[in-house]
């Protein structure tokens, strides 16, 4: 099940880059729709599964959704290799190679489906004792069920990639929030309907298939040769994608450690009630920073037009913006989480949804590391800057999974999220933003002179959360909410006024004018 969680694609994005402008805002807004769709889906699905299903059975739910992104490692990195190949022959104008290009990716999807199947058959059992020993039994036939459909729309990336490399990403992510769309309504009616975890399974499964026809049907109408011929097929075109595809998927692999795991953890260890108390409010909070990382992966193209400009002083300038945008946006939301997070999860998604108070507040601090680490991360990969980065985020995965496996057994779910917690701030944190003023040669006089207005204004909007937040009943939902809200609009205008000057003001709006312009999602 893709969830909230999962984190815009920059580099989708950032492939646009030499599209017309008004095509350029129609893919990011569709991005933008994309991520509506999915979050809405999340915050209008969650009370119904937790309401019908219980919190064990959506436990064991959410097991099976962690489980599914690991079956897009049977690509094999292929797809932003694929789309970058793709627009790179449509930009030489060499459209013939095009079909070469797509066909043997078809192919190739198509084996790495049938290994994956197969592999899956023989050891799904296996995997269900692995991740949930209480009631693996549970897990064995939902769980091959969607693991089949997911491989029966792998071949389908082919042409999810043939329309980015052919810069509509506008078409691609309006076939994701179809999927999202469609498959929230299947959930919910497998749900109520008790059709029980096969239920889900096939509704989910279902979704991923139509998504994968959807963007074949838009790939081929847009262009005849994306339509996938056997005698295209290139073995000297396969080992071209091959080679530098392997760098991508070590890069999948890290990503599905360092942000997908967690739900593994807690099953193996605690059981599947408590990943329906911990996934729940980590989803629906890293759900809310996904928009912030979609606004900085919308300015990628901008990042990159400066650098290739050698706008040394535009660089600095849009680092500066961006990382008080990030502080103003972290900020807000962890007010509004901490003060009224609590009382709105319960009576959201149920009075048994809530993993405690320290794992919550861990939680919520991942949630400010992530904004932060945004606006480093988008400079060093408009920059090419991100071979290190990447290390350092294998690292950070290894880390997180060891940690994560040792505190669970001390510390439950607190101990979970802390491990998390500690491997980013022990790597990513401090990395990302040495190498991003490194790139960019900012002194830290200068970045200490350029936050200290918004750290001001942060800190002082902290402080006056703590303070009042400490004067109201815990279970005052209503009125904790109301000052969240009134404390982070206050924030945002002292930001306004005081922490991002009349220029800055002047770019930013121009920027969001061009990425809103003329959304269209065909």
């Amino acid at each position: 099940m893709k969830t909230p969680l999962s984190r815009e694609n920059s580099a989708s994005i950032s492939s646009d880059r030499a599209a017309p402008a008004a095509q350029v805002g129609r893919n990011i807004a569709a991005s933008y729709l994309a991520r509506a769709v999915n979050l809405g889906a999340f915050l209008a699905l969650t009370p119904i599964l937790t309401r019908w299903l219980g919190l064990r059975r959506y436990g064991e739910w959410l097991v099976i959704a962690s489980v599914l992104p690991c079956l897009a490692l049977a690509g094999m990195g292929i797809d932003q290799t694929l789309s970058n190949r793709i627009a790179q022959a449509a930009a030489a104008g060499r459209r013939d190679r095009i079909n070469g290009l797509i066909s043997t990716a078809f192919v190739a999807y198509c084996a790495c489906a049938a290994c994956a199947a197969w592999l899956l058959w023989m050891g799904t059992g296996v995997l269900a004792r692995l991740v949930l020993p209480e009631s693996p039994a549970d897990l064995v036939r939902p769980l091959l069920i969607a693991g089949l459909l997911y491989c029966l729309a792998l071949p389908c990336n082919a042409f999810a990639m043939a329309l980015r490399g052919l810069e509509r990403v506008d078409r691609e992510r309006g076939a994701a929030a179809w999927s999202s769309f469609s498959g929230a309504l299947g959930l919910g009616a497998a749900a109520i309907g008790g059709y029980g975890l096969s239920g889900l399974a096939v509704a989910q499964g279902l979704a991923a298939v139509g998504r994968g026809l959807v963007t074949a049907r838009r790939a081929c109408a847009l262009n005849r040769m994306a339509i996938p011929r056997l005698r295209a097929f290139s073995a000297r075109i396969l080992r071209g994608l091959i080679r530098p595809s392997l760098g991508f998927l070590a890069l999948q692999i890290a990503g599905i450690i360092g942000f997908g795991i967690d739900n593994l953890v807690i099953g193996h260890a605690l059981g599947a009630e408590m990943v329906t108390r911990y996934a729940v409010p980590y989803l629906l909070i890293m759900g809310v920073e996904g928009v912030f990382a979609t606004f900085q992966a919308a300015l990628v193209p901008t990042i990159a037009a400066k650098h290739a400009r050698r706008d040394h002083a535009g660089l600095r300038g849009a680092f500066f913006l961006s990382m008080r945008l990030g502080l103003l946006f972290a900020s807000a939301g962890a007010i509004v989480f901490l003060l009224a997070g609590p009382g709105l999860l319960r009576l959201w998604a149920g009075d048994g949804v809530y993993p405690g108070a320290a794992a919550y507040a861990l939680q919520v601090a991942l949630f400010v590391i992530q904004v932060m680490l945004e606006t480093p991360h988008a400079i060093l990969v408009a920059t090419t800057r991100h071979y290190g980065a990447a290390l350092i985020h294998w690292l950070d995965s290894a880390l997180n999974l060891a940690l994560s496996l040792w505190w669970v057994r001390r510390w439950g779910v607190a101990g979970v999220i802390a491990g998390t917690v500690a491997a980013r701030g022990a790597t990513s944190a401090w990395y990302l933003f040495v190498a991003a003023i490194g790139v960019l040669d900012i002194a830290l006089a200068r970045l200490a002179r350029e936050m200290t207005r918004a750290l001001a204004l942060a800190g002082a909007a902290g402080m006056a959360a703590l303070l009042l937040g400490a004067k109201l009943d815990a279970g005052a939902t209503v009125a904790r909410a109301s000052l969240g809200c009134v404390l982070a609009a206050a924030l945002a205008a002292a930001f306004a006024a005081w922490a991002i000057s009349h220029d800055e003001r002047r770019r930013l709006t121009g920027e969001l004018r061009r990425i809103l312009r003329k959304p269209k999602y065909a």
